[in-house]
């Protein structure tokens, strides 16, 4: 995941670019060259990528729970 949520897929896609690494190695250079606080974005947007998911396992789960219970009424 890049900075701006987007894939690598699709930014190579959108910019032409053949090569999906190239993104990846980009990446890499503009936080190493932003220092901590593009890392500690990255992080962050990490952190919020993974609870997003947990999240949305959860609520798949609670439909599959309720759509159980409402079948036995």
């Amino acid at each position: 995941m890049m900075l701006d949520g987007h894939c690598a897929t699709s930014l190579s896609k959108n910019l032409g670019i053949e090569n999906t690494n190239l993104i990846y190695l980009r990446k890499t250079e503009l936080i190493d060259e932003s220092g901590p606080v593009a890392e500690a974005l990255d992080d962050g947007v990490q952190q919020l990528l993974e609870e997003h998911q947990r999240t949305q396992r959860e609520r798949d789960i609670l439909k599959q729970a309720l759509a159980i219970f409402s079948q036995q009424e």
